[in-house]
């Protein structure tokens, strides 16, 4: 493994479960297009099959057993081909560097094979059993078996996910960036000015926005939107907040800019979006 990826992974890889069920299935299901703010690992189990439509049209369909896995911010559409299921599913994240989405340095496969895609189900049923049980257990056990199981799901991941072309290279010349991407992360529900980030790296305006978008494949600008959006996704799906109080923890005080940027994401409005994400994991 390359040295600078093998430091990153070292020394701050974290887990963070957000949601997941073994929901059954007993009638046509589509998710409709969305896009979600975790990595999504869903099987097709009991019997029954799923189709997947990427936004560039390509589809896949996972027979009995097999696993569809698909990284945060995916443009996708699940539907249920056959009239009956238990579809088994989490939406998890790995983050380096406190708050970078681990999925942004590795690429995973989106279909996976039944045998491990059994496992990878056993899993999750496994884990839902527990989560569902939490109440009745210990905060530290608890959280001690909800890390078990991230870990262990990302072992299974990791046999079928390989390091980005160049990505330990440009991370291992841009250490500068480190500590911008976790003051980014922490935060973005408050003003941030490109020419401070730039003096917290030490570099030149200049220089920072071309070492950044170099190493992250975006501008600093892009990258903040897209840290404010997905966590304006997370927080449509898991609370009840207003779109305007959501808006405000997310760093925009005008609610029309706020569903502009989210709707230039997501494809979606954001109260469009809480309810057909919300309806599709029912």
């Amino acid at each position: 493994m390359n040295k600078a990826l093998d430091t990153i992974l070292s020394t701050s890889l974290r887990f963070e479960y957000q949601m997941g069920n073994c929901t059954p299935l007993t009638r046509p299901h589509s998710t409709g297009w969305r896009t979600l703010p975790g990595l999504m690992c869903s099987q097709a189990h009991g019997g029954g099959s799923e189709s997947i439509e990427l936004s560039g049209g390509e589809i896949r369909v996972a027979k009995p057993g097999e696993l569809i896995v698909l990284p945060a911010g995916v443009f996708h559409k699940v539907d249920v081909v056959t009239p009956r299921e238990v579809r088994r599913w989490v939406h998890v994240n790995y983050f380096v560097f406190d708050s970078l989405d681990l999925f942004t340095l590795f690429d995973v496969d989106v279909h996976v094979g039944r045998k491990l895609g059994t496992q990878i189900g056993d899993l999750i049923e496994e884990w839902i059993g527990i989560h569902k049980d939490s109440s009745q257990r210990d905060t530290l056990w608890i959280n001690a078996r909800c890390n078990q199981f991230g870990f262990e799901l990302l072992a299974c991941l990791a046999r079928i996910s390989r390091p980005k072309p160049g990505v330990g290279e440009k991370w291992a010349h841009a250490r500068e960036l480190w500590p911008v991407i976790q003051y980014m992360h922490a935060n973005f529900g408050e003003p941030i000015e490109r020419d401070a980030l730039a003096k917290l790296a030490c570099l030149s305006p200049a220089q920072f926005h071309h070492v950044f978008k170099l190493t992250t494949g975006a501008t600093p600008i892009d990258y903040l939107r897209s840290i404010r959006v997905r966590h304006a996704q997370q927080l449509l799906i898991t609370t009840s907040d207003s779109v305007f109080e959501i808006a405000r923890r997310c760093g925009y005080e005008d609610p029309f800019v706020f569903s502009k940027a989210f709707k230039r994401v997501c494809n979606a409005s954001p109260r469009d979006y809480r309810r057909t994400v919300r309806h599709s994991e029912s």
